[in-house]
C-alpha cells in the first residue's frame, strides 16, 4: 500500500536513497527529519510503501516532556517554512510561543524560545 508519511520509527530504505538525499536537514532535532525525508522521497518520484503484514515494536512513552514538545514545535515550524513558506514556518514559530504561553506550560515555552533541539547532544 502506498503512504505519503511513514512513521520514522519503523522505516526501512535502501542505502542509496539516503546517499542521493545526500544530508538529513540538520535544523530538525527528534522530530520532523521524518517528514522531511518522506517529501524528498516523494519529490524523487518514489513510491513509499508500508507492508501492513510487518509489525515493528517501539518501546515509547505515552507523553512527552516539555522538551520533546518544544522540539516538535519547532520541527514543524521548520518543515512548513521549509516546504509551505517563509509565511507558514513564521506563523508555525509564532504558534509555538504563543500555544505554551497561553497554556501556562512554561516549560514548554522556555525551550521553544531557545529554539534548543534534540539532536543526541542533551546529556
Amino acid at each position: 500500500m502506498v503512504v505519503e508519511y511513514p512513521r520514522g520509527a519503523a522505516l526501512m530504505m535502501r542505502v542509496f536513497l539516503i546517499k542521493a538525499i545526500r544530508q538529513i536537514d540538520e535544523r530538525y532535532g527528534q522530530f520532523g527529519s521524518d517528514a522531511d525525508l518522506a517529501t524528498q522521497i516523494r519529490r524523487g518520484s518514489k513510491k513509499i510503501l508500508l507492508i501492513p503484514s510487518v509489525r515493528v515494536r517501539h518501546d515509547g512513552r505515552s507523553s512527552y516532556t516539555s522538551f520533546e514538545r518544544a522540539d516538535f514545535l519547532l520541527g514543524r515550524a521548520v518543515f512548513l517554512g521549509k516546504y509551505e513558506g517563509f509565511a507558514a514556518g513564521l506563523r508555525a514559530r509564532i504558534a509555538a510561543v504563543l500555544g505554551p504561553l497561553f497554556s501556562f506550560r512554561f516549560g514548554e515555552l522556555k525551550y521553544t524560545l531557545s529554539g534548543q533541539k534534540i539532536d543526541g547532544t542533551q546529556s
